[in-house]
Protein backbone atom coordinates (compact mmCIF):
# COMPACT_ATOMS: atom_id res chain seq x y z
CA UNK A 1 0.00 0.00 0.00
CA UNK A 2 1.07 3.58 -0.57
CA UNK A 3 1.54 5.84 2.43
CA UNK A 4 1.07 9.54 1.71
CA UNK A 5 3.83 11.96 2.58
CA UNK A 6 3.83 13.02 6.20
CA UNK A 7 1.86 9.97 7.32
CA UNK A 8 3.57 7.33 9.37
CA UNK A 9 2.36 3.82 9.88
CA UNK A 10 2.67 2.23 13.27
CA UNK A 11 2.16 -1.50 13.59
CA UNK A 12 2.54 -3.33 16.91
CA UNK A 13 5.64 -5.49 16.87
CA UNK A 14 7.33 -7.99 19.14
CA UNK A 15 10.54 -6.47 20.50
CA UNK A 16 11.64 -8.95 23.14
CA UNK A 17 10.98 -12.28 24.84
CA UNK A 18 12.08 -13.71 28.17
CA UNK A 19 11.17 -16.03 31.02
CA UNK A 20 9.27 -14.51 33.94
CA UNK A 21 10.91 -14.05 37.37
CA UNK A 22 9.56 -17.40 38.60
CA UNK A 23 10.82 -19.14 35.43
CA UNK A 24 7.26 -20.42 34.96
CA UNK A 25 6.12 -18.55 31.81
CA UNK A 26 7.34 -17.34 28.46
CA UNK A 27 6.74 -13.60 28.09
CA UNK A 28 6.70 -11.80 24.75
CA UNK A 29 7.08 -8.02 24.87
CA UNK A 30 5.41 -5.80 22.26
CA UNK A 31 5.74 -2.15 21.32
CA UNK A 32 2.13 -1.29 20.43
CA UNK A 33 2.52 2.46 19.81
CA UNK A 34 5.98 2.77 18.20
CA UNK A 35 7.41 4.37 21.34
CA UNK A 36 10.41 2.05 21.42
CA UNK A 37 9.17 0.72 24.77
CA UNK A 38 7.39 -2.47 25.72
CA UNK A 39 3.74 -1.52 26.17
CA UNK A 40 2.17 -4.99 26.06
CA UNK A 41 3.05 -8.47 27.20
CA UNK A 42 1.73 -11.80 25.96
CA UNK A 43 2.29 -14.35 28.74
CA UNK A 44 2.20 -18.11 28.17
CA UNK A 45 2.55 -20.07 31.43
CA UNK A 46 4.21 -23.49 31.33
CA UNK A 47 1.42 -24.85 33.52
CA UNK A 48 -1.35 -25.76 31.09
CA UNK A 49 -4.08 -25.10 33.68
CA UNK A 50 -3.05 -21.41 33.92
CA UNK A 51 -4.55 -18.99 31.39
CA UNK A 52 -2.68 -17.19 28.64
CA UNK A 53 -2.68 -13.47 29.48
CA UNK A 54 -2.28 -10.43 27.27
CA UNK A 55 -1.78 -7.24 29.27
CA UNK A 56 -1.38 -3.69 27.97
CA UNK A 57 -0.06 -0.49 29.55
CA UNK A 58 -1.76 2.45 27.82
CA UNK A 59 -0.66 5.13 30.28
CA UNK A 60 3.08 4.43 30.31
CA UNK A 61 3.29 3.83 34.08
CA UNK A 62 4.51 0.21 33.67
CA UNK A 63 1.23 -1.18 35.09
CA UNK A 64 -1.34 -3.05 33.08
CA UNK A 65 -4.40 -0.91 32.29
CA UNK A 66 -6.25 -3.84 30.79
CA UNK A 67 -5.61 -7.56 30.60
CA UNK A 68 -7.20 -10.33 28.55
CA UNK A 69 -7.44 -13.94 29.70
CA UNK A 70 -7.66 -17.11 27.61
CA UNK A 71 -8.64 -19.67 30.25
CA UNK A 72 -9.11 -22.53 27.79
CA UNK A 73 -5.84 -21.71 25.94
CA UNK A 74 -7.68 -22.05 22.64
CA UNK A 75 -6.67 -18.72 21.09
CA UNK A 76 -9.95 -17.06 22.12
CA UNK A 77 -10.22 -14.42 24.86
CA UNK A 78 -12.69 -15.25 27.60
CA UNK A 79 -12.53 -12.34 30.03
CA UNK A 80 -10.75 -9.01 30.43
CA UNK A 81 -10.02 -6.69 33.35
CA UNK A 82 -9.94 -2.91 32.85
CA UNK A 83 -8.40 -0.08 34.89
CA UNK A 84 -10.26 2.97 33.58
CA UNK A 85 -8.61 5.38 36.03
CA UNK A 86 -4.98 4.27 35.45
CA UNK A 87 -4.51 3.93 39.21
CA UNK A 88 -3.71 0.22 39.52
CA UNK A 89 -7.27 -0.81 40.44
CA UNK A 90 -9.58 -2.79 38.18
CA UNK A 91 -12.90 -1.06 37.50
CA UNK A 92 -14.53 -3.23 34.81
CA UNK A 93 -14.73 -6.85 33.75
CA UNK A 94 -15.26 -7.53 30.04
CA UNK A 95 -16.87 -10.69 28.66
CA UNK A 96 -15.82 -12.12 25.28
CA UNK A 97 -18.27 -14.89 24.26
CA UNK A 98 -17.02 -14.75 20.64
CA UNK A 99 -13.35 -14.87 21.70
CA UNK A 100 -12.45 -11.53 20.11
CA UNK A 101 -10.53 -8.65 21.71
CA UNK A 102 -13.67 -6.52 21.81
CA UNK A 103 -15.79 -7.25 24.90
CA UNK A 104 -19.43 -8.09 24.22
CA UNK A 105 -20.49 -6.78 27.63
CA UNK A 106 -19.07 -5.25 30.80
CA UNK A 107 -19.76 -5.51 34.50
CA UNK A 108 -18.24 -3.45 37.30
CA UNK A 109 -15.28 -5.15 38.92
CA UNK A 110 -16.87 -4.72 42.37
CA UNK A 111 -20.09 -6.43 41.25
CA UNK A 112 -18.05 -9.20 39.64
CA UNK A 113 -16.06 -9.75 42.85
CA UNK A 114 -19.22 -9.84 44.98
CA UNK A 115 -20.86 -12.30 42.59
CA UNK A 116 -17.78 -14.51 42.49
CA UNK A 117 -16.93 -14.28 46.19
CA UNK A 118 -17.93 -17.89 46.83
CA UNK A 119 -15.91 -19.13 43.82
CA UNK A 120 -12.51 -20.73 44.13
CA UNK A 121 -10.59 -17.47 43.84
CA UNK A 122 -9.58 -17.81 40.19
CA UNK A 123 -9.78 -14.05 39.58
CA UNK A 124 -8.08 -13.13 42.84
CA UNK A 125 -5.17 -15.31 41.82
CA UNK A 126 -5.05 -13.67 38.39
CA UNK A 127 -5.32 -10.17 39.85
CA UNK A 128 -2.06 -10.61 41.74
CA UNK A 129 -0.29 -11.75 38.58
CA UNK A 130 -1.54 -9.04 36.25
CA UNK A 131 -0.59 -5.76 37.94
CA UNK A 132 3.16 -5.79 38.33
Amino acid sequence: SVVSKGTTSCEPRQVSSWRDEQNASNVFGYDTNCSGKITAEYIVPDKKSDPIVFRVDRSGDSRADFAYFDFERDGKWDLSLWDENYDGNWTLVGYHPDGSLTPFSFESYDAFQRRRQAATGRIGKLNRKVHR
